[in-house]
Formats: structure tokens, C-alpha cells, sequence
């Protein structure tokens, strides 16, 4: 099943129309939560709210980063199959 999957990536095409969306809404989700988390940390001074705030967003970056991923692999836009003559199918 593997090599199956290898010999079919060859013949996709990723528009970059695709790649700039994700991008998009990765920064949005991603601004949303830093300015939660911030709002959350604040009343407890400066450094403890840069302190909480990098372990925070290290921590739900990486962990919504990955959900938002496998999110992605299921969407089928933005994906063209070519044939191996070049044609699009």
C-alpha cells in the first residue's frame, strides 16, 4: 500500500491557492489563542504572563498545528491529479 501511495503523490499537483488558505487560517486561529491566552495571563504581572504565555502557545501550537494538519489532508481542494503524460485528470 505504501508504494501505491509514493507512485500517486508524483502525480499530484498542490496549488498553491491551497497552501496560502491553510496559511491564512492557521494565522488566524493561531492570533485567536495567543490573544486568549494573553487576556487570561494578564492580571498576573508581566513576567509571569510572558512566562505562561510561551509554554502556553509552544503547548496549543503544537498540539492544534497537528489537528489543523490532519484536518487539511482530508480536503481534497486545491489538489489536481496529473497523468503521467502531463495531462489533467
Amino acid at each position: 500500500m505504501r508504494k501505491l501511495g509514493r507512485r500517486l503523490k508524483k502525480f499530484l499537483k498542490i496549488e498553491r491557492k491551497r497552501s496560502l488558505l491553510k496559511v491564512f487560517g492557521w494565522r488566524m486561529i493561531s492570533m485567536a489563542l495567543d490573544a486568549s491566552i494573553i487576556y487570561l495571563l494578564y492580571p498576573f504581572g508581566a513576567l509571569m504572563t510572558a512566562s505562561g504565555f510561551i509554554l502556553a502557545e509552544n503547548l496549543y501550537a503544537s498540539i492544534i498545528g497537528y489537528l489543523y494538519e490532519r484536518a487539511w489532508t482530508r480536503i481534497k481542494w486545491g489538489i489536481r491529479v496529473e497523468r503521467e503524460n502531463g495531462c489533467k485528470g
